[in-house]
């Protein structure tokens, strides 16, 4: 997905392959984030595009979005066997931005907690490669007392 991309309030969705270690999008959808929805439309529309894709042979070892419910849901619904990875730049965006943040007291994450919300969640996942092959640490920092 590349959301934000475009100024008409849309979102762009892609189905990408790889073929001899390269990305190639094979299939485009846009969404009308402007438009009146009901509840779950989102889904709704991302599961008919990918059971069409199914329908046509699609069936991925693994699937990518960002941590969108309604994309994580579809993709999960369509394809139960997949395993799903959240988008590593997602990732890193959403932890610089924390990072960044003045304000530290927000819920911290529990992977047990996570792990009941979509139980294809590892709760000791923990990256150990990043794109330049060195080891990634991540730091949490809370400013809870107990």
């Amino acid at each position: 997905m590349t959301g934000g991309t475009n100024k008409q309030g849309m979102e762009l969705f892609s189905g990408v392959a790889d073929i001899c270690g390269e990305g190639l999008s094979f299939s485009f959808l846009f969404i009308d984030k402007c438009a009146p929805a009901t509840t779950h439309a989102k889904q709704r529309i991302l599961e008919r595009w990918f059971t069409v894709l199914k329908n046509r042979g699609i069936d991925p070892e693994f699937t990518l979005s960002d941590k969108d419910k309604s994309e994580i849901n579809a993709l999960r619904t369509v394809w139960p066997n997949a395993k799903h990875q959240l988008c590593i730049w997602h990732v890193l965006r959403a932890i610089r931005r924390r990072l960044a943040s003045r304000e530290l007291d927000t819920t911290p994450y529990n992977a047990v907690a996570a792990h009941n919300l979509f139980n294809f969640i590892d709760v000791d996942f923990l990256p150990t490669n990043s794109h330049d092959g060195k080891k990634v640490n991540f730091l949490f920092r809370s400013n809870r007392t107990s």
